[in-house]
């Protein structure tokens, strides 16, 4: 699955894009169930440069992040996933200082008991 934005979102009368909403943003994911009780994903998300000011003087790099993920089904009602977001480790912010996490491990188990 593959989806994306293309946003020109400007105030009237003026070329610069508003702060915090990058011109495109494209998402992607790829699934596959290996058996009943194993799925595995891999995810790709790319935004363009955000300015920070009205007048894009100052703006947040692009970013690029890579995950990969696996769920196992290990007895009925009961899974365990293990995520890995941000895998090249990209240096990126959420807001003007303000840095995103950097490479991230997940493990969850989850247990449905109705």
């Amino acid at each position: 699955k593959i989806s994306g934005t293309l946003m020109q979102a400007h105030e009237k009368g003026s070329s610069e894009q508003l702060p915090m909403i990058p011109y495109l943003k494209i998402n992607g994911r790829g699934e596959v169930d290996l058996n009943p009780s194993i799925n595995i994903w891999s995810s790709f998300d790319f935004w363009t440069k955000q300015n920070v000011d009205r007048v894009g003087s100052q703006s947040l790099d692009r970013a690029v992040l890579i995950g990969s993920g696996i769920v196992v089904k290990v007895i009925p009602r009961a899974l365990f996933l293990f995520e890995i977001k941000n895998m090249l480790n990209s240096a990126y912010q959420w807001w003007d200082n303000y840095p995103a996490p950097g490479r991230r491990l997940l493990l969850e188990a989850k247990v449905n008991l109705l």
